[in-house]
């Protein structure tokens, strides 16, 4: 069975999917992150019902601020968001 590009699968308000991407931080705010290949293809297939989770100031006692992003696909065509290759895997 193939695993989802997302980490958790749910329905929105209306029994809609929704996928979602949970990247966290113990900083104060996330600015930047890295999506995998797989994580932006999926984003790029499941536009509006894909979402990113920003969790930040996690510590023992749980998060501070959770930001949500919904079609971060949609938002870098709109230019909202900028999106840079960061490394390449090399076969030998």
């Amino acid at each position: 069975m193939m695993r989802p590009c997302w980490d958790i699968s749910s329905f929105d308000e209306h029994g809609k999917p929704v996928d979602i991407e949970v990247k966290s931080s113990v900083g104060k705010s996330i600015n930047q992150l890295i999506m995998t290949r797989n994580e932006w293809e999926a984003a790029k297939k499941h536009i509006s019902y894909y979402f990113i989770y920003l969790v930040a100031g996690v510590n023992e006692k749980g998060a501070r601020h959770i930001e949500i992003v919904q079609d971060p696909y949609g938002l870098q065509l709109k230019g909202v968001i900028e999106i840079n290759i960061a490394s390449y895997q090399i076969m030998l």
